[in-house]
């Protein structure tokens, strides 16, 4: 029996999904392709396939536009404009207080007024409505400011018909 080495490496899951689907038909693991594609690069002395540069066609992303929006979400959202993506997704986390409670003041325009949300759904939302990956911080943000309401057993959110103003915040 020979010995056999570890090979570790990152992939993009969708992209590790979508292989294993490929491979399967073939009765065959990722493994075992991973060690079909090496011993075929090796007899070959290189690539086994030929390898061209692929022209993507680039379609500009919509910019995002905060004066589609009205009142205070509006405001909120101007002020946070340098914090936004070209889809209107909060890409970073404020600093400054004011930015902070504006950031709060637009994610939660996102939730439906009279709704009730499971924390799953509060997740999914705020995943959409974010890129820095930290919906944890902005959910417990949201809730702690008067923004979201949620249960004692942490299991429904909803979203306060009033909350704060960014003065009573002091910032």
């Amino acid at each position: 029996m020979s010995k056999s080495a570890n090979l570790n490496i990152r992939v993009d899951p969708k992209v590790k999904d979508g292989a294993e689907a490929v491979y399967e038909k073939y009765g065959m693991t990722l493994a075992d392709a991973v060690n079909v594609f090496l011993h075929r690069s090796i007899s070959v002395g290189g690539l086994p396939f030929d390898l061209r540069p692929v022209k993507i066609e680039r379609q500009a992303k919509p910019s995002f536009d905060p004066s589609a929006l009205s009142g205070e979400v509006k405001d909120a959202a101007e002020e946070i404009q340098n914090f936004l993506d070209g889809e209107g997704r909060l890409a970073r986390r404020p600093a400054k207080r004011k930015l902070q409670v504006c950031a709060l003041i637009y994610l939660a325009s996102k939730f439906e007024s009279g709704r009730e949300y499971a924390e799953k759904e509060v997740n999914e939302l705020l995943d959409a409505w974010h890129t820095f990956g930290d919906r944890v911080l902005l959910r417990r943000e949201l809730v702690d400011g008067g923004f979201l309401s949620r249960d004692r057993d942490g299991s429904r959110y909803r979203l306060q018909e009033t909350h704060p103003m960014v003065e009573e915040y002091g910032a």
